[in-house]
């Protein structure tokens, strides 16, 4: 950990200035008010940050660390999502086979990506997930894709795809990078266009990486809770991630659009209600809570909060 300026903490908001080294180390401020915030163990422990929590909580492991270190240190900026798991990929496959269209694109799933790289073509589960579960054939893209793009945008694709599916899927039960894929598409949303001189090849943008690193905290707590949940799960409701810091989680992932995000243009506010409503459905029925958005035309994004003090769980 090393001392910064004030920014609140990933998990629980609290002013911290103690930061992710490894994520430093990249040029990224990532914040934890202590170690057992970034490795989320026993934090019945850390008797300051349940403040913001209401009630007793029993010892629980989130765990955000396990898929923090897949993206701290050199992988932090520009964010480099792992590779598809194998279990990712049986079930894109799977949903590819069902020939569902996504509601972005009305195009089938992977139709966007399946001819990403050199010597691929047809559908997807040719090749292309195959290729997207090992990062050393990152030289095979072609130039006006990045590994990034693809597997955000295959996975936010898989998102709403099996959410089509099945309307009643929760959202909280799907994997933590289809959430942030999903949550980080419709942020992009509210970035003005970086210009790409022709012929160049296609470079990850980092305006939003800060917004991805709060993104993948917000999606671990919210799954986490949802396990919690299940039928015979290890863990009993009382003894989950807290309610307060999932929504201070949100809080802060909402916070790092700051300084990023355009709220000036014409389409500022349609945009920040998609967003909205993808926040909203990403939650589905594991928590009630409201949304105050308001001075869309007044940056920073300082009017959109999470009012954590009406959330209620279901």
């Amino acid at each position: 950990m090393e001392f910064l300026r004030d920014h609140p903490c990933s998990v629980c908001a609290t002013k911290t200035k103690l930061a992710c080294p490894g994520c430093r180390s990249a040029g990224l401020e990532i914040l934890f008010c202590g170690a057992q915030h970034q490795k989320l163990a026993r934090l019945d422990s850390f008797i300051r940050c349940l403040a913001f929590a209401r009630g007793s909580f029993g010892s629980h492991f989130a765990q955000v660390w396990p898929l923090h270190k897949q993206v701290c240190g050199a992988r932090a900026k520009p964010f480099q999502p792992p590779p598809l798991s194998a279990d990712e990929s049986t079930e894109i496959a799977t949903l590819v086979g069902l020939n569902i269209k996504v509601p972005r694109t009305g195009k089938p799933l992977g139709k966007d990506v399946e001819n990403a790289f050199v010597g691929t073509s047809g559908p997807v589960q040719d090749g292309t997930l195959q290729l997207l579960q090992t990062p050393q054939h990152e030289h095979q893209l072609r130039p006006e894709h990045t590994l990034a793009s693809i597997l955000t945008t295959l996975r936010a694709d898989a998102y709403s795809a099996k959410l089509k599916l099945n309307k009643k899927t929760e959202p909280a039960s799907m994997p933590e990078w289809w959430i942030v894929a999903t949550l980080e598409l419709a942020a992009c949303k509210l970035l003005p266009p970086l210009p790409t001189p022709d012929g160049a090849r296609a470079q990850d943008d980092t305006r939003l990486d800060r917004f991805r690193h709060q993104a993948l905290v917000f999606a671990t707590l919210l799954r986490r809770r949802y396990l919690s949940r299940l039928p015979g799960a290890a863990l009993s409701s009382s003894a989950a991630v807290p309610d307060a810091y999932i929504l201070r989680a949100l809080e802060t992932t909402l916070d790092a659009l700051n300084g990023v995000a355009d709220f000036t243009g014409a389409d500022s506010a349609e945009s920040v209600g998609r967003l909205m409503d993808v926040v909203s459905d990403t939650l589905g029925s594991a928590v009630s809570v409201e949304f105050e958005v308001a001075g869309l035309m007044a940056p920073p994004l300082d009017a959109i909060r999470v009012r954590a003090q009406n959330a209620k769980w279901k």
